[in-house]
């Protein structure tokens, strides 16, 4: 075993919330590769198999100095970033700082100018963040590529530009909501603009990656693995299993959609992606795609109304934390259903408007891969909501198994968007 492993404590590694097996012991630790960068100063990102109680076995990288892992200050962060960097690209010299706490992968800025990310969950092929970076650079409101890091065949570091802003994620976006119910607040408008930054972001990615056209095999997939993960949810939960019925019958929508163009997506689009930059405008950030999903089904064209449905679901979900924080705090939060009513609709028409180009555009608009989404409106609502009941079920996953303090917020929304008929 390789010294900088050694005195690596796995009780923190198996609560930490990147790690896959969760409520299980991490019993085992076998290292497959490592990258010590000489200006680490014995440091090292290191790539091993950790075993659990259950005797699975996952890959992930970690970076550790002397067992523990290296804080945002240390060097290995800017020498990380060397090695990531494109050509010309100039990497801050000095510590660096935590982007955030306990998330999927860890995030250290450099300088106010560069991001680094290492991967944890490591898996053999191109990362779909910097693929996605690579072909949106030089969009405004999403962070430039400036390079990755492979090691063992698998993307482990994805380096890129950092966005100011005066506020960032899931925290600010329902303090703004709770400042609306106040009647201090309105930031339709700033819905709007991310909806139409959402549609700059498909157009591009249209352009530049795969396309696909929605078959019914595909479709048939999806609607199975999602019915798979209703059951289990339903036997959980009495909340889900009361809307068992409103969401097979939205996943049956599925069934219409055959034809509808897919491309490239976000895969985890919700206000906790969404920054809010020093102009007013939108940021959006973190293209790794859904959580649980491997490379290869993150890499794969799906509907971009997929990112539209996960935005409308947050909106939901932050209107439901801001109750209840106006609840507890004597505000009346009754302004916050029709406002989330008004969002879902305004980042739908925002994005619609971006993939309508103007009439005298070159290309013209019929060589637009998403332009069926403006003409085959039926076609479109339809997927809409099945891509809604695909999100629900995703998010209620997810909170289960990770976040189970937020459950309340999803299982809200459930009772309150999903019913027969509907």
């Amino acid at each position: 075993m390789g010294s900088v492993l050694d005195g690596l404590d796995l009780v923190p590694v198996a609560r930490a919330r990147w790690f896959a097996s969760k409520g299980r012991e991490v019993v085992g630790v076998r290292e497959v590769a490592s990258l010590a960068p000489e200006e680490a100063d014995g440091a090292a990102l290191v790539v091993c198999d950790l075993t659990d109680a259950g005797g699975g076995s996952t890959r992930y990288a970690l970076p550790l100095r002397d067992g523990r892992e290296a804080v945002a200050g240390d060097a290995l962060w800017p020498a990380l970033a060397r090695l990531a960097a494109l050509p010309g690209v100039e990497v801050p010299t000095g510590p660096g700082r935590a982007l955030a706490d306990d998330l999927s992968n860890t995030t250290v800025v450099l300088g106010e100018r560069l991001v680094v990310k290492a991967i944890r969950l490591v898996e053999v092929g191109s990362s779909p963040e910097a693929e996605a970076l690579a072909a949106l650079d030089g969009l405004i409101g999403v962070p430039g590529f400036r390079g990755s890091l492979e090691l063992d065949g698998a993307t482990v570091v994805v380096l890129q530009e950092f966005i100011p802003s005066v506020g960032a994620g899931w925290e600010p976006f329902i303090e703004r909501l709770v400042l609306l119910a106040a009647g201090r607040e309105d930031i339709l408008g700033f819905v709007r603009e991310l909806g139409a930054l959402t549609g700059r972001i498909h157009l591009r990615l249209s352009e530049r990656l795969d396309v696909a056209l929605a078959t019914p095999i595909l479709l048939a997939a999806r609607r199975d693995e999602a019915e798979r993960s209703l059951d289990a949810l339903a036997g959980a939960h009495p909340t889900v299993a009361a809307r068992a019925a409103a969401l097979r019958e939205r996943l049956a929508l599925l069934d219409h959609a055959v034809g509808a163009p897919l491309i490239r997506i976000h895969g985890d689009l919700h206000v906790g992606q969404v920054l809010l930059r020093p102009d007013g405008s939108p940021a959006i950030v973190d293209f790794d795609g859904e959580p649980g999903r491997t490379v290869a089904e993150r890499r794969a064209p799906w509907t971009p109304l997929q990112d539209i449905a996960s935005l409308r679901l947050s909106f939901d979900n932050a209107a439901a934390a801001a109750r209840k924080r106006c609840l507890a705090r004597g505000i009346d939060p009754a302004p916050l259903l029709p406002w989330a009513d008004a969002a879902r609709s305004a980042v739908l028409e925002g994005w619609l408007d971006a993939l309508t180009p103007p009439p005298t555009s070159t290309p013209p608009p019929t060589s637009n891969v998403l332009a069926w989404y403006n003409r085959e409106m039926g076609a479109r609502e339809r997927l809409l909501g099945a891509c809604e009941a695909l999100k629900q079920l995703a998010e209620l996953r997810y909170a289960e198994r990770f976040l189970p303090e937020w459950l309340y917020a999803p299982l809200e929304t459930l009772e309150r968007r999903f019913r027969e008929g509907a």
